[in-house]
């Protein structure tokens, strides 16, 4: 291994540790990571898992990077929708569009109701849709409360 690929390692193993730990608060320019972030295991494995859920239940649709087909389903990317506040964007994935009159759709492809996932499975799929692939800036987060709630209006 080359001394490049080893400082490599070191930094990766570093880094692993201190999510590990939990240390992000501590600082990490002190140990010369400055401008780094460590976002630890659970928040690794919410990330994972809307992810999953995006592939499971939506990437058909709106394809691998939320691009939409034209004239079958709309691109999540630069989408007033999936910028909306989140109980608003929250009941539309629950509700689907198959209640929609057709002048209301845009789009020929009918999306399904999703009330079969829960509040949390919801709210991780709407952030891993908001933060990773359209990256909206929210003020305010998608969680399973507001998914709740929007949930509670539909019915």
């Amino acid at each position: 291994m080359t001394a490049e690929g080893a400082r490599g390692a070191a930094l990766g193993a570093g880094l692993a540790l201190a999510a590990g730990l939990g240390v992000a608060g501590l600082g990490l320019a002190g140990l010369g990571l400055a401008g780094l972030s460590v976002t630890g295991p659970a928040l690794a494995d919410e990330a994972a898992s809307g992810r999953a859920l995006y592939e499971t239940h939506c990437q058909s649709c709106h394809q691998f990077d939320g691009g939409g087909v034209p004239n079958f389903q709309p691109s999540l990317l630069d989408s007033v929708l999936v910028a909306a506040e989140p109980r608003t964007l929250a009941a539309y994935v629950l509700q689907g569009t198959a209640d929609l009159p057709d002048t209301a759709r845009a789009y020929n492809n009918v999306m399904p109701s999703f009330r079969h996932l829960s509040d949390a499975e919801v709210a991780r799929l709407l952030r891993y849709v908001r933060d990773d692939l359209a990256g909206v800036d929210e003020a305010e987060p998608v969680t399973p409360e507001a998914v709740a709630e929007a949930r509670a209006g539909l019915d």
